[in-house]
């Protein structure tokens, strides 16, 4: 049986997708739905999502808009104050390589579902991104959502006027969308399609590009607030993996909130308020566990007896019941 804990992901992505997509004219209600995700959870700064969770919500948020090029839009619709107090770091920084680096340094605030790599070509800053493990089916809303982001940033930062495009080549592993517009307002001709990976390149006159907006003291404010950010939910997030590890290796001794909390040797009302502070509750943590462990299980040809007896539910009768529930 594998015990390993879910891969999880900064619920940010999610939140802004839900945002923009309903000042579009767009109710994805019934992904999040689909997810196990509340409208009021996305309320909490520190909220964490499993990537399962993720990949529902998107698959459903495409279906659902018939948009293949949402992740565009949702990454052109972006501003300033979508990124908060990081893009305010990015725009008071000296130029564009220290932006850039900032951003790289912070992503993990702003719920990245992808791998990024970075290398040097001569002088040229060159991004290499592919999505995190199981996001393979969504993997063109997670590649177009990231650049056209860095893409808007960029311009904004950079105080271009709309629809000039910023200054950066864009290259991306899968076809082109069929409508171009957004696409050519966030990149001009410097883009192409069916390449062999997805990367983008800001060429090394770009970086050496001072910001208009610079300002030494609000990077460096806004530098401190993003440290205490990222130690703040790592002592949040680090306590809710615990509990998760703690309810995945005894999930088929259908674990209870008394037991956990013994385990941690807090009371039930601490281990509440602790999950809470994540934007969670303990039943949310078991039934994302279970319904991860069944299909995971299900997919392998692993009959219903047996996933029930794992996931610590009574029966197969309970298991049906809670396979439609998560669906």
């Amino acid at each position: 049986m594998s015990t390993m804990e879910p891969a999880t992901a900064d619920a940010e992505l999610v939140r802004i997708t839900d945002r923009l997509a309903a000042a579009s004219g767009w109710d994805l209600a019934d992904a999040l739905s689909a997810a196990g995700i509340t409208r009021p959870s996305l309320d909490v700064p520190e909220l964490r999502v499993t990537v399962r969770q993720a990949r529902v919500f998107l698959r459903c948020a495409l279906a659902s808009t018939a948009r293949p090029d949402l992740g565009l839009l949702i990454g052109a619709g972006q501003t300033l104050t979508t990124w908060g107090v990081l893009g305010l770091a990015m725009v008071a920084a000296d130029d564009v390589e220290q932006a850039v680096s900032v951003g790289l340094r912070y992503r993990s605030l702003a719920g990245p579902l992808a791998e990024l790599h970075t290398h040097d070509d001569q002088g040229a800053l060159v991004l290499t991104t592919e999505p995190l493990p199981g996001l393979e089916d969504v993997s063109r809303f997670v590649v177009e959502e990231m650049f056209a982001s860095i893409a808007g940033m960029l311009s904004l930062g950079l105080g271009l006027p709309p629809g000039v495009p910023a200054p950066i080549e864009a290259e991306f592993a899968f076809p082109p969308p069929d409508d171009s517009a957004v696409l050519l307002d966030l990149f001009g001709a410097a883009a192409t399609y069916e390449s062999a990976a997805s990367r983008l390149v800001i060429p090394a006159d770009v970086l050496r590009t001072p910001l208009p907006t610079a300002d030494r003291f609000c990077h460096r404010k806004m530098r401190r607030l993003l440290d205490d950010e990222v130690a703040a939910r790592h002592e949040i997030h680090g306590f809710v993996a615990q509990v998760e590890r703690s309810i995945s290796l005894h999930l088929d001794e259908a674990p209870t909130m008394p037991a956990i909390a013994s385990r941690f040797h807090v009371s039930e009302r601490t281990l509440r308020r602790r999950l809470a502070e994540a934007g969670t509750t303990f039943q949310a943590l078991v039934d994302a566990l279970r319904r991860d462990r069944a299909h995971e299980m299900l997919s392998t040809g692993a009959t219903y007896t047996e996933v029930a007896r794992v996931c610590g539910l009574s029966d197969e009768r309970s298991l049906r019941r809670a396979l439609a529930r998560w669906k």
